[in-house]
């Protein structure tokens, strides 16, 4: 991040020559946004930021995202025994979603699907977003333990600066209640 400079403050077209040496028969295109020219200028690569939520559909409708996966055809880690008083937040509960012989297929195809989402939000001016929904029914285990996995492998990758973060809505409810 540029420091002192707000990013929607200094996005507006900047000449870097004056427009009178243009030759009268071309046309005179808006130059490059001053955030380009410094980015340019230092190398810098501003970040993707990408946001996973999780949420429970028993609780609430899908919150707005770029792309939104629903997790409930994985086996369900609080019909687990000794799972049942964990969360997805939990490394037993995520190894046991990882242990299901089609979840790591599956993640695979969804870092191919948020693919293009972060490519878009790379060529737009300066920092953008890219929101990615995982829902399943209680909103406390299997959505969170996803969530938190594929927010790991996005930060492991490093094919694309980004920057992670979660949010799980409905993680204080327990059992689908």
């Amino acid at each position: 991040m540029i420091v002192g400079l707000q990013h929607s403050a200094c996005c507006y077209p900047v000449t870097p020559w004056p427009p009178w040496t243009f030759p009268p028969e071309s046309p005179c295109q808006p130059g490059p946004t001053f955030c380009q020219l410094i980015a340019r200028r230092t190398a810098v690569t501003l970040p993707t930021y990408i946001h996973i939520c999780s949420y429970g559909s028993n609780h609430r409708i899908m919150p707005e995202a770029h792309a939104a996966f629903d997790v409930t055809w994985l086996p369900n880690p609080f019909k687990h025994p000794s799972l049942k008083d964990l969360s997805g937040l939990d490394g037993p509960v995520q190894q046991y979603l990882l242990d299901h012989e089609d979840t790591e297929a599956w993640l695979h195809g969804v870092l191919l699907t948020l693919r293009p989402h972060i490519r878009r939000s790379e060529r737009l001016d300066g920092p953008s977003a890219v929101y990615v929904a995982v829902g399943c029914r209680g909103g406390h285990d299997r959505s969170v333990g996803i969530a938190e996995i594929l927010a790991g492998r996005l930060r492991q990758q490093s094919e694309y600066p980004v920057s992670v973060s979660t949010a799980h809505l409905d993680l204080h409810r327990r059992g689908g209640r």
